[in-house]
């Protein structure tokens, strides 16, 4: 019994780091193609759907930069997207594109896993019985 609960814990850490951190680190060219989206953008969606997030959230853009990821080696060229001073990943962000959220990570055709390329704007209310 002991291994088992050990073993649910260890498999659950595991996909934990799998889902964690897909598309944060970017190329400097797709971090500076994803800055300039997010520039034109007011609004993203910020929904991890492997995390089995419950609610979307919609969050008002203030600020877009991007930084580098190991900042004290200015020959690295890993790059981190920030939207209000916060990191973002790609593969959990959507923008809003021909009437639907679309999702960042797959424009510039990083590879994600357990994302929709595309999500409804409105989310679907779920009903419940009485």
């Amino acid at each position: 019994m002991k291994k088992i609960f050990v073993v649910g814990i260890f498999s659950t850490l595991f996909m934990s780091a799998v889902f964690a951190d897909q598309a944060m680190v970017l190329t400097s060219g797709d971090a500076e193609a994803a800055v300039g989206i997010l520039k034109e953008e007011t609004t993203i969606l910020a929904y991890c759907e492997p995390c089995s997030d419950r609610k979307r959230n919609v969050v008002t853009i203030k600020s877009v930069d991007r930084v580098r990821f190991k900042p004290n080696d200015p020959n690295d060229d890993q790059w981190i997207v920030r939207v209000n001073g916060k990191e973002i990943d790609l593969a959990y962000t959507f923008f809003k594109r021909d009437g639907a959220w679309e999702n960042l990570a797959m424009l510039f055709n990083i590879d994600v896993v357990d994302v929709s390329h595309r999500l409804p704007l409105k989310e679907k209310k779920s009903r419940t019985r009485k």
